[in-house]
């Protein structure tokens, strides 16, 4: 993965996971950002296990749905 990454020119040290980008937010505000109940829920989640995770919302979605 991190050969992809190198390929999109990422520097893991300038652009964090998603996870690690809420938790610096929570440390710096000391709470979640409140966004809607689902996307909340996903950040609780995200910051409960350490993981970066989402969803997408299909109908929003541009470009090719061939996945």
């Amino acid at each position: 993965m991190g050969r992809c990454l190198r390929g999109f020119r990422h520097k893991a040290n300038r652009t964090p996971c998603s996870a690690a980008a809420l938790l610096k937010r929570v440390r710096k505000d000391g709470s979640l950002p409140r966004i809607s109940p689902l996307v909340d829920a996903y950040n609780a989640v995200s910051m409960l296990y350490g993981v970066p995770i989402g969803r997408e919302d299909l109908d929003l979605y541009q470009g090719s749905r061939d996945f």
